[in-house]
């Protein structure tokens, strides 16, 4: 129960295997972080969450919980509904993939699920009003925002929220009996950036020296606003969880 050890191959991995028509093999290769993961909630709701001013100011105190732990700017996802927990929960992640963005945008007597895209502009605005950003403030929390409304049972009304790190590091494939074929990706994402100039960047730079007690740092660095250039000098241990658990033991162990 207690005692791990890292197998050294990425794996056991998660594999899932669908029967459909046709003689075509289709694959979503996922190469999953654990900080996206660690941002998938789910939260059982009922239908007095289904109403305009309820469900907009529920999703954006939810939202506000992601913060920045698993690499902003985000590709949201929310789904509203479905018959399980564990549907809801899958049907998030595969939006935050864009695997679902073939559904249709409207839902109809049968209860079939769809894409609203009103609800993803709203989303996608409240996302941009909240502050935080890519880590450092401002409104870009979120690349891009898919809400999936699904059909749920009449005594629940299961809610999930997830997302993909800004790296969205998936990648569609297909074996048919023309060849292999795998997704064309984009090979130049910097020509997306912009090129500020120095015009731009702040002249004045704040010296910080990192040799002194953490809260010493952090009460400094409080007192500059966002945007503001630093210049770091002195020892910074940068560790994953992983490792933060080692330390605290190696501490402990010494003491």
């Amino acid at each position: 129960m207690f005692t791990e050890k890292n197998t050294g191959t990425n794996l056991p991995a998660q594999i899932e295997i669908y029967s459909t028509d046709g003689n075509e093999y289709h694959f979503l290769f996922i190469a999953k972080g654990g900080g996206s993961a660690n941002k998938t909630f789910l939260y059982q709701q009922t239908k007095a969450l289904l109403n305009p001013d309820k469900l907009y100011s529920f999703i954006n105190e939810k939202i506000k919980t992601l913060g920045t732990a698993a690499c902003p700017p985000y590709h949201l996802a929310v789904v509203i509904g479905g018959t399980s927990a564990e549907m809801t929960l899958k049907t998030v992640k595969l939006a935050s993939c864009k695997y679902l963005d073939h559904l249709p945008t409207t839902g109809n007597e049968h209860g079939r699920a769809f894409r609203d895209l009103d609800a993803e502009a709203q989303v996608m605005a409240l996302t941009r009003s909240i502050g935080i950003g890519a880590q450092f403030g401002g409104k870009y929390f979120c690349h891009d925002v898919r809400v999936i409304r699904l059909p749920r049972h009449g005594a629940s009304c299961p809610v999930a929220i997830g997302v993909s790190c800004s790296a969205d590091r998936q990648i569609m494939g297909r074996i048919s009996d023309r060849g292999l074929f795998l997704e064309q990706l984009e090979t130049d994402p910097a020509k997306y950036l912009p090129d500020p100039s120095s015009k731009h960047i702040s002249g004045s730079v704040v010296k910080v020296n990192l040799n002194r007690p953490m809260d010493e740092v952090l009460s400094e660095l409080s007192t500059h606003p966002i945007r503001t250039r630093l210049s770091l000098t002195g020892t910074l241990v940068v560790a994953r969880d992983i490792a933060h658990a080692k330390i605290k033991v190696g501490s402990r162990d010494f003491q």
